[in-house]
Formats: C-alpha cells, structure tokens, sequence
C-alpha cells in the first residue's frame, strides 16, 4: 500500500532498475596541477630550465587568484632550491621577454605579476610598445 502511494507521487516513471555504472572513472587528482597552455610550453622551451619552477609556481598563484594580477609569493619561492634574489630577478626578466608574464614594480614593494595567456602577450606588448619575441622594431637601412 505505501508503495502505490509513492509511485503516485514519482515525476517520471521507474522503467530500469538502478544499476551502478559500467565505466571505471579516472580518479581524481588529489595533489596540485597546473594548466600550461602549448603555447606557453614553446615559450618556456626556449628558456632555461630554471625558468620552468617559478613559471608553474606562477600559474598555480595565477589559478589561486582567479587570473587577475598578484603580489610575488615569498613564502612558495623558500621551495625553491639554489634560488637566490638576483636570479629570481634574473628569471622573471627572462619570463617577461619572453612574452609569459608582466611584472610591475614599484619598491619597496614586493612585484605584481600578471600571468599572460595565449595570445595576450601580443596583444600586450603591441599596446605598451615593449620589444619582446612578438614585436620586433623596424631595421633602419
């Protein structure tokens, strides 16, 4: 009897009984990723291979921060090893010429970095007027 009552109040009919799914899902990542773009990857090919642990602690931050601009985490560069002041400045100017990333500084203050997607890096150095791998300037003959 309290069957029949429920049915009466079901949306849509029962055709099939409930069976668990076939296909065996990937399991879920439990560590943190990041997504690096092909474009990004010719990019940071070009570059040494010290640039390549910074670049991924900034696209983690870039993703943490939702894309918009951020503070230089001082805190997540103790993890790199052999990392000192100079050639952090030393990679991130590598990484701004070559169109991956902006830096905006202004001491004291720690740099703002903003992580540039695809195509942005064009788009940004052809409205700033920066010579970098996308804008070369004319050659004066």
């Amino acid at each position: 009897m309290t069957m029949n009552l429920l049915e009466k109040f079901r949306t849509k009919p029962r055709n099939k009984p409930l069976v668990a799914s076939t296909r065996k899902q990937i399991p879920r990542s439990t560590g943190p990723f990041v997504k690096l773009s092909a474009w990004q990857a010719e990019k940071l090919h070009e570059l040494d291979h010290v640039c390549w642990p910074l670049f991924a602690i900034l696209l983690f931050e870039n993703f943490r921060h939702r894309g918009k601009t951020f503070i230089l985490p001082t805190d997540k560069l103790a993890t790199l090893r052999g990392v000192s002041r100079r050639n952090l400045r030393r990679i991130l100017h590598r990484l701004e010429g070559s169109g991956l990333i902006v830096v905006k500084r202004t001491p004291p203050k720690p740099p703002e970095i903003t992580v540039l997607s695809d195509q942005d890096g064009a788009v940004y150095s052809a409205t700033h007027g920066r010579v970098t791998p996308f804008t070369r300037p004319p050659m004066a003959e």
